[in-house]
């Protein structure tokens, strides 16, 4: 299983550093639960309501990059079934693996 939870572009060190990938692991766990509760595909758009109105705001990026790490560690799958998303524009459904 690879993939990391954080991506350290803005050069963080330390306890900063250990922080951020704690939150990002927390954040990929929290987003694993809802797939869980929900039982069903959902777009990064939904699992960004969902996280909101569980938890707390974030942005909708971070919520496609834990979707991608949890893709990337196996434990989530793209979906070929699309819908239109916020701009129109279709977009992809993830399911649990």
């Amino acid at each position: 299983m690879s993939g990391t939870s954080f991506f350290n572009t803005i050069k963080l060190q330390g306890q900063e550093l250990q922080k951020a990938i704690e939150t990002a692991k927390d954040q990929d766990n929290r987003i694993l639960m809802i797939f869980k509760l929900k039982d069903k595909p959902l777009t990064p758009v939904q699992v960004h309501q969902a996280y909101e109105a569980q938890f707390r705001r974030c942005p909708l990026t971070s919520i496609r990059r834990s979707i991608t790490t949890l893709t990337k560690k196996g434990r989530l799958v793209k979906t070929d079934d699309m819908v239109p998303g916020n701009w129109g524009k279709p977009i992809h459904k993830w399911k649990l693996a």
